[in-house]
């Protein structure tokens, strides 16, 4: 018993308070009680085991609840279960040098007095932690241990939401100055909304939020004049500058006359930036460089300078140029039946301002009538526009005698001044009369109808023939032979005017001979190829570094399409359809191109490049061959035999058999869109014939094969009896009828009823020259 009153005195000595405070006082009745027991001699043993019982009963039910205790505990579980990353580093060590004094304390021994003080120390080491999770517009701060102090860094601009937030509804609040734009490294224009928000924690850490929200849309300039895109910037030697191609630009604004005053002004050009600031112009030097043919061009730099919206300070260099260019080439091509297009006379490059006003062709054989033929003005640049205005009309003269009739308008220079000048140049092409073939033959033909009337001047010993027509009339051409003569079309060659047509014709005695009659329309309307025009070539100056000042080497060629550009690697290339020539130079550089038609849609094009020295000159050539639905179009619509269309004709079927009455003779005709600019060739041989279609730009051919074969007595009853309008069922009686009464003798009676009903007195087939 001893022992238990020893333990029940140490722990009424601790000082502490109990929850239970009744059970607390019965402790100290038992207590007390107790040692009275022990001190007594005459306890008995039985008195002393009760008391011993209930003073442990109570004992074991007091101790571990004091208030001290549980709230040392209470204090502990809390410090215990905080989160090291929630909370500043200084005052997270302090917390843990309390935990480990807490730690030193023995709950069953310790005193009230060292329950409240490392409660207290613990309490106070809670309170002092300083949160490390501070956010901002949804964002977390960042610590800086070094400096015990927070930052941020944001994206986008709190305007006047400033409150800063932390656990257990702390917050604090920023202030700063309003935001300024900071321009970017990249792109004018484009940069970040910048300032700085300060503020203090309530634990006295210092607080910074970098506001950096992008801003601004690129800028661009424009000046006026300029047909290509606003101009980009790019940082040169730490300014924002740009640089623009002013081709042609040059010189002051033509009169109503069409006159310039002065070729080196700089008038109405300003140059405004996209955010709507205009900037100012300092004008640099004029410089001249002489070329050939009369050529001049002026060349002065304009140097526009200011800052945009943001205050950045911007340069825009351009390089302006008034190229006089009266340079000119007259070139006359001819293009056969076949698709093959010649040569036949080129002036040569020349000063439009001098070209003669009548100029007269050496005579071209006869046997080239039936050629078409095509008068271009080429060689001009139609960016300097100093010849403008072309048109060629063409006529005819006598025996097929091509006169092409050139106007157009020149620029007279004068000094530094240009005056227009309207000027005509009269070209003709005419023929050798045809060649007399005096060889004794009986193949020779008595003359030609045309039209029902004898062709004048016909001898027989002369085997061609030109006649002309106006465009649309309607020609039939009949060869008149002797008896015994046999006549038979032959090969003939077609263009959109003229039709060349032969005929074999072959004497009783066996021998032959070909004449051929060429027909010349007037040439009014003009074909797909001959209205084209190409559009005036366009170039922009690149933003890859110059490699020289004396550089004449472009960056690229190519072309344009939908505002597209689409660079080649040869000099010859097609165009697709509304496509564009283009090119890309290097800063500085000069761009004059001139464009001569080769042949059909084919162009040669020289870009001649003054170097940014504006002193030296490069050339570039290209040939370009355009492309469009009708000039790249071959094929007909129809094949006429003897007149009649063939039946189950389509343009994409290229071979058909036809019967005829004779074999031997047949007159076939081509039927194609003239206008398209395409050439048709057809020969025969015997039974069979061969149509050729070349499209107007020479790259698409189609042929067609026609062979034609007897017809059988079941053809002609189908031909007798359509024109006498029997129907099918009686046809089919016929066919019938034919194998009763015996084929040859029906067959016989048909023919000789169409030989009665359309007699043949000439002998020859007739074509009809019709403008299909």
């Amino acid at each position: 018993m001893e022992g238990t009153v020893r333990a029940a005195e140490q722990e009424l000595d601790r000082g502490l308070t109990y929850e239970d405070t009744q059970a607390a006082a019965r402790l100290r009745t038992l207590t007390a009680t107790a040692r009275q027991l022990l001190t007594d001699t005459d306890t008995d043993t039985d008195r002393l085991e009760q008391a011993d019982v209930q003073l442990r009963t109570v004992l074991d039910a007091v101790r571990g609840t004091s208030v001290q205790q549980r709230q040392f505990t209470q204090t502990l579980q809390r410090a215990q279960a905080l989160d090291e990353h929630e909370y500043l580093p200084a005052g997270w060590a302090a917390l843990q040098a309390a935990l480990d004094e807490a730690g030193q304390v023995d709950v069953d021994t310790a005193s009230a007095t060292r329950f409240d003080t490392a409660r207290t120390r613990l309490e106070h080491a809670i309170s002092d932690l300083a949160t490390a999770k501070w956010t901002f517009q949804g964002e977390q701060l960042h610590y800086d241990q070094a400096t015990d102090s927070f930052t941020l860094t944001m994206a986008t601009d709190p305007k006047d939401q400033l409150t800063v937030t932390g656990p257990n509804n702390q917050s604090f609040t920023l202030s700063g100055p309003d935001a300024v734009f900071t321009q970017g490294a990249d792109t004018l224009g484009v940069g970040v909304m910048e300032r700085e928000l300060h503020g203090t924690t309530p634990g006295g850490q210092q607080v910074t939020v970098h506001v950096a929200e992008p801003a601004g849309t690129p800028t661009t300039v424009h000046v006026d004049g300029l047909s290509t895109p606003p101009t980009a910037f790019t940082l040169t030697d730490n300014v924002w500058t740009a640089r623009a191609d002013a081709a042609n630009l040059l010189g002051s604004t033509r009169g109503a006359n069409g006159a310039v005053t002065d070729v080196t002004a700089w008038e109405g050009h300003d140059a405004t930036l996209s955010d709507g600031t205009r900037l100012h112009a300092t004008l640099g030097p004029v410089t001249l460089a002489q070329g050939e043919h009369g050529k001049r061009t002026w060349t002065r730099d304009i140097t526009y300078t200011g800052r945009d919206a943001h205050g950045t300070v911007v340069r825009v260099i351009v390089t302006a140029s008034h190229t006089y260019d009266p340079s000119a080439q007259l070139t006359l091509t001819a293009t056969n039946g076949d698709g093959a297009t010649t040569d036949v006379w080129s002036s040569g490059m020349r000063d439009a301002t001098a070209l003669p006003e009548a100029i007269t062709l050496d005579a071209l054989d006869n046997t080239r009538i039936g050629e078409r033929y095509q008068l271009t003005v080429g060689g001009v640049d139609p960016t300097a526009n100093t010849v403008r205005d072309t048109h060629v009309a063409n006529s005819l003269g006598s025996n097929g005698e091509r006169v092409f009739t050139v106007s157009y308008t020149v620029d007279q220079l004068n000094g530094t001044g240009t005056t227009p000048v309207a000027r005509t140049v009269t070209v003709r092409q005419p023929f050798n009369p045809p060649a007399e073939d005096t060889t004794p033959t009986l193949a020779v033909l008595e003359g030609f109808m045309i039209n029902g009337q004898p062709l004048a001047g016909f001898k027989p010993s002369v085997t061609a023939y030109t006649i002309t027509a106006k465009q649309g009339e309607k020609v039939t051409v009949t060869p008149v032979a002797g008896t015994g003569v046999k006549v038979v079309a032959g090969a003939s060659r077609q263009t959109a005017y003229t039709t060349v047509q032969t005929w074999q014709v072959t004497g009783p005695d066996g021998s032959t001979r070909t004449y051929t009659v060429t027909l010349v329309r007037e040439h009014t309307d003009k074909t797909a190829d001959e209205r084209f025009e190409p559009p005036t070539p366009t170039g922009q100056v690149s933003d890859k570094a110059n490699p020289s000042e004396t550089n004449t080497k472009l960056v690229s060629f190519g072309y344009t399409l939908n505002g597209e550009y689409h660079p080649q690697d040869a000099t010859t290339f097609t165009i697709p359809e509304h496509g564009v020539l283009a090119w890309r130079s290097y800063a500085g550089q000069v761009v004059q191109p001139t464009g001569t038609r080769m042949h059909g849609m084919t162009w040669k094009y020289d870009l001649d490049v003054l170097a940014a020295d504006h002193t030296t000159y490069g050339r570039t050539t290209l040939t370009v061959t355009y492309l469009t639905h009708d000039t790249h179009r071959a094929g007909l619509t129809g094949i006429k035999l003897d007149g009649t269309p063939i039946d189950g004709f389509t343009p994409d079927r290229l071979e058909y058999t036809v019967p005829v009455d004779n074999p031997d003779r047949y007159v076939l005709t081509p039927v194609f869109d003239k206008m398209t600019g395409m050439s048709v060739s057809m020969d025969k041989h015997g039974h069979d014939a061969t149509i050729e279609t070349v499209s107007a730009d020479g790259l698409v051919t189609v042929t067609y094969r026609v062979h034609v074969t007897a017809k059988t007595p079941v053809d002609q009853v189908k031909d007798a009896l359509a024109a006498t309008g029997t129907t099918t069922s009686v046809l089919i009686w016929a066919s019938v009828a034919l194998a009763v009464v015996g084929l040859g003798a029906l067959a016989a009676t048909m023919i000789t009823r169409r030989r009665h009903t359309t007699p043949d007195p000439t002998n020859g087939d007739g074509v009809s020259m019709r403008d299909e």
